[in-house]
């Protein structure tokens, strides 16, 4: 009994700072919002996402490393076309140069963001700003609210991103880094 007793000790609160975000929790979530939005609108028509983890979409893309390292790169990797199947389109392997890595403290991201959301490179042919992707090393992220984060991003005015795995080709340019 003394052993229970001690094990109940009161336990602090995490600071949001400090959650933890699991990356296959974080899409298995988005699936089960999908689901329940097409539950309460039938009518709803969600277009299905291809997984192509070796061409992400994104003009700007973040890679967030093991050791919560930030890099991100510019390069608009893979864009969808209209109208276009992908049996239309060509793919390539993809590669990385370690000189296309620039690293970023995640504190420096949101100004950076900003600052970039007036860059009309970043503005779509529709008037929206490009999809951004943030990719990880690993399943989950310790010390830093990378959910705070997303909903601060979508107040700028960035409407669709990807949260994923990290593609081999940003492992390898990683490597070289």
């Amino acid at each position: 009994m003394i052993l229970f007793l001690g094990s109940c000790k009161k336990t602090e609160s995490i600071p949001d700072e400090k959650r933890l975000f699991i990356v296959s929790e974080f899409l298995k979530d988005r699936e089960k919002h999908i689901q329940e939005l097409k539950r309460k609108e039938p009518d709803l028509e969600v277009i299905p996402e291809i997984e192509l983890y070796d061409y992400p979409m994104g003009k700007l893309n973040f890679i967030i490393t093991k050791d919560n390292k930030i890099f991100y790169h510019s390069e608009e990797v893979f864009s969808p076309l209209c109208g276009y199947g992908l049996d239309e389109i060509k793919l390539e392997k993809r590669s990385l140069s370690s000189d296309s890595l620039h690293e970023i403290k995640f504190e420096k991201i949101y100004p950076f963001l900003k600052k970039s959301s007036k860059n009309q490179n970043l503005i779509d042919s529709w008037g929206y700003l490009k999809p951004l992707s943030f990719s990880f090393e690993s399943d989950s992220v310790k010390n830093i609210d990378i959910y705070k984060f997303l909903e601060n991003i979508e107040d700028l005015g960035y409407k669709q991103y990807f949260v994923r795995r990290t593609a081999a080709f940003e492992n390898q340019a990683l490597i070289s880094k």
